[in-house]
């Protein structure tokens, strides 16, 4: 009986521990396998006060920037508060800016040269350099010689000529208008012998530079040339030739600068080269007509005109 008491008190502890002891190994293993698992899902955090390493320059768009003269992209630090007045306040939460460090490549970007702005008016004002052409303006128109035989020679007069057009390329158009002059007087007849001409020129026109200013070249024809007057003592006169061929030169003055302007100064000189094709004489004992007997004639015209490029 004492053995078994003996027993009892030594070895229900014993027993008793070995009981509680069991449950907490059996879920040593699970607990380890969580911790485990925990470790690489979160990452165990930063110190408070670590720097992270600095972030990779960024690029900016240099048309939108003109000069950076401030601190690029800095290293960020962590800390606590907020902002006040452009400074950060350290704390946690914080990202606050700092110098890059010595020697590592920043972006700038200059504002552009001024020859490369170009000014909204500039803009505005140039024109194309082809397009719809209006020229008008005046000169003198002078036949160097006599139309037809038995006839004397007139003198120049003034004229006046209206062209509208169309430049297809920089260097090519077609004019078409309408020449007249006034004021030929017929050799020996005197002031009273005014006479005058009419014309409707077509043209093809060949630029050097466009159609705003620089060299060009005409070549084209003059429909329905006409030369009238009066001869004195009741005698008037009409010639007429149906075609003839019109050459010229001339010079056109845009706008200072490079810009093409929409206004031009055209100065040029031309000639008239045919052969009148019907004379006809009216007299107070009646009227002549016939065909003139000389193979050709030249007229000269210099003219200046004012150029629109519309």
């Amino acid at each position: 009986m004492r053995i078994f008491t003996f027993a009892s008190r030594v070895l229900a502890p014993v027993v008793l521990t070995l009981g509680a002891l069991a449950p907490s190994a059996s879920h040593a293993a699970p607990a380890a396998a969580t911790k485990r698992v925990s470790h690489r899902v979160l990452p165990a955090p930063l110190p408070k006060d670590e720097v992270l390493p600095p972030l990779p320059p960024v690029a900016r768009d240099v048309t939108a920037i003109t000069s950076i003269t401030s601190a690029p992209l800095s290293p960020w630090t962590s800390g606590a508060g907020s902002t006040s007045g452009g400074a950060p306040a350290s704390g946690a939460g914080s990202e606050a800016l700092a110098p890059l460090a010595a020697g590592t490549p920043t972006t700038t970007a200059s504002a552009p040269a001024h020859a490369d702005v170009v000014s909204a008016v500039d803009v505005v004002r140039e024109v194309k350099p082809s397009g719809f052409v209006l020229q008008i303006g005046g000169g003198v128109l002078a036949p160097t010689q006599s139309f037809t035989g038995g006839m004397r020679p007139i003198g120049p007069g003034a004229a006046t000529e209206l062209r509208v057009g169309y430049y297809a390329t920089p260097h090519f158009a077609i004019l078409m208008g309408v020449r007249g002059s006034y004021g030929h007087e017929l050799a020996g007849a005197g002031s009273s012998s005014q006479g005058y001409s009419l014309q409707a020129p077509v043209l093809f026109q060949i630029a050097a530079k466009d159609r705003t200013r620089g060299v060009y070249f005409d070549v084209g024809v003059g429909l329905g040339t006409t030369y009238g007057g009066s001869a004195g003592s009741g005698v008037t006169y009409t010639l007429t030739s149906p075609v003839e061929g019109k050459f010229g030169l001339g010079y056109r003055i845009g706008g200072a600068g490079a810009a093409r302007s929409p206004v031009s100064l055209d100065f040029n000189i031309g000639m008239d080269v045919g052969a009148i094709d019907n004379v006809e004489i009216e007299t107070s004992d009646g009227s002549f007509s016939g065909k003139g007997d000389k193979p050709v004639h030249v007229v000269v015209a210099c003219s200046a005109l004012l150029h629109f490029s519309l």
